[in-house]
């Protein structure tokens, strides 16, 4: 059964991260439901971390990219070693029903033998006898064919050539062919041979008696015999050496034009240059649209890359309707209330699923988070209520474990202002205009400086490409202030988003009072005045 996939946003919080993990396994009680497995878009923050090593549960998988890689949509492919002959491979190719086969060993991939290929094709018509010594050595008749050998004669010289009895004389370094009675087989042997093989049952007792040269039987006709010779040449010298290789992270559906112009198929290897298999047209023909369920976001700028090629299965949020579609109804679950931890909690009771203290400890840890400990102006009576249903099933008190949350998650003075700023950011699309909005938790902003201040807001400006401008929300959690920066190469942005009573700082930020919720009062007004 194809994977379900669980993902929050972007630059994941604490609630993106949790609602991941405890959907995922809401999701696996279902008899009917496919796997799934919870994912994160980026690198998780302190407080995350620490959430979830104090419950002893995995933080989800890191994968940014919910496309099937080539290293998961390749098929097996079948190897060989550069001594085998062609003949196992023609035979090994008809078996596995796979376009090529891979030849190679501990040193590596050294080419790569398919029926297609005009270098094969001409090997298995060709005059054969003719390459004996280069192409094609003695041992690899004897072991090919197989040759038995008829008596104790030794091989004196190493043969070069091949003849049979009814064409030119042989020469010193030539195997001699002839059928199982031959007329005169003392002239055969006064021709000296490097060898003779025998075509055919029951040997000629002249041949096979003498101890001078060494004879050989080939159990079959002669038809069999001549058709068998091109199939024991070595697959190092049938090998075509010119194939390419691709490696397994990937994106399958991107690499849809280099499978398409490879006449034989890709070979999916990994840095250290170790086959995993082999893709072709077929399987990217085959390839499924992968399922996802989102938690926690519903815009297509803060999603999984590739969601546009995925199936959405479900979506659990608290924020406001983006630009996300789906191509048929779907599972969506989107309320007014302070985090999505919420939510997926009352789903729990909802379905009557039992919660256990792990898992309700990590998602009292998320509702703490995004709600500043109840004191967000997102927090609704449900959220109270549900936080303390949480605490009692964690075993916690609320209050003390709300500010250990809190304090995990303040890195206002000591992170590098760029991952600082990445950590939280989230993109947003209005009408036109696009812009970014970072907010940053603190229990105590009055320990921010003019220069570390200066630092976060370089870092988050040099972030914007094709956006108009980035918000910087600093929040004290504890005295409900935050600190609001506009940044945009245009004054225009300033002067527009800027109140006009507020006293600004440094001519681009101000100190906004009970301001401490992005969702609920940054970004409806920011597009409040966007619109004014």
């Amino acid at each position: 059964m194809e994977k379900l996939y669980v993902t929050g946003h972007q630059n994941p919080d604490t609630d993106s991260l949790v609602s991941a993990h405890v959907f995922a396994w809401m999701i696996s009680q279902q008899s009917d439901a496919p796997p799934a497995h919870a994912l994160r878009l980026g690198e998780p923050n302190p407080q995350s971390e620490w959430l979830f090593a104090e419950v002893g549960e995995p933080i989800p998988e890191l994968r940014e990219d919910c496309r099937p890689t080539m290293l998961e949509a390749c098929a097996p492919a079948p190897c060989l070693s550069p001594e085998a002959p062609l003949s196992t491979a023609l035979r090994l190719l008809r078996e596995s029903r796979s376009p090529l086969v891979v030849v190679g060993d501990e040193s590596g991939i050294h080419g790569i033998i398919s029926e297609r290929m005009p270098r094969v094709t001409y090997l298995l018509s060709a005059n054969v006898e003719d390459m004996l010594g280069t192409l094609l050595q003695w041992e690899h008749l004897v072991q090919s064919l197989p040759l038995e050998p008829l008596n104790a004669a030794p091989l004196q010289t190493t043969p070069t050539g091949m003849r049979f009895v009814s064409g030119a004389p042989a020469q010193a370094n030539d195997i001699l062919v002839t059928g199982p009675m031959p007329e005169n087989p003392q002239a055969l042997l006064e021709q000296k041979p490097a060898a003779i093989i025998i075509v055919g049952p029951m040997p000629c007792p002249t041949l096979t008696t003498q101890h001078e040269t060494p004879v050989f039987a080939y159990q079959g006709s002669a038809f069999a015999f001549c058709a068998s010779l091109g199939g024991c040449i070595p697959c190092s010298n049938a090998m075509e050496t010119n194939f390419t290789t691709i490696m397994g992270d990937e994106i399958l559906s991107e690499c849809r034009d280099t499978i398409a112009r490879t006449e034989y198929g890709l070979l999916v290897t990994d840095d250290s240059g170790q086959l995993h298999g082999l893709v072709t047209t077929q399987q990217l023909a085959a390839a499924p649209r992968r399922k996802v369920a989102l938690v926690d976001h519903f815009e297509r700028a803060q999603s999984i890359k590739g969601l546009e090629e995925a199936e959405i299965f479900a979506i659990v949020d608290h924020h406001r309707i983006g630009d996300i579609e789906t191509s048929e109804p779907v599972d969506i679950d989107c309320r007014i209330w302070g985090s999505t931890a919420s939510i997926l909690f009352a789903r729990c009771k909802e379905s009557g699923l039992i919660v256990p203290p792990a898992k309700a400890k990590l998602l009292l840890g998320a509702l703490i988070s995004d709600t500043l400990l109840l004191q967000s102006p997102t927090t609704r009576e449900q959220d109270r209520r549900i936080a303390k249903e949480l605490a009692d099933i964690a075993g916690v008190d609320l209050q003390a474990f709300g500010l250990d949350v809190l304090r995990h998650n303040d890195r206002l003075l000591t992170a590098k202002a760029s991952s600082l700023v990445k950590a939280d950011c989230k993109a947003f699309t209005h009408g036109k205009h696009r812009f970014l909005a970072t907010q940053i938790e603190t229990v105590d902003l009055s320990a921010l400086t003019d220069e570390r201040a200066l630092e976060l807001e370089t870092s988050l400006e040099s972030q914007l490409s094709s956006e108009d401008f980035a918000m910087l929300m600093i929040t004290d959690v504890l005295k409900q202030v935050s600190r609001i920066s506009v940044l945009s190469s245009e004054a225009t942005w300033r002067r527009k988003l800027i109140p006009l009573d507020a006293e600004t700082i440094n001519g681009h930020a101000w100190l906004a009072e009970g301001f401490v919720s992005r969702k609920k009062q940054l970004i409806p007004y920011v597009l409040g005045q966007i619109d004014s």
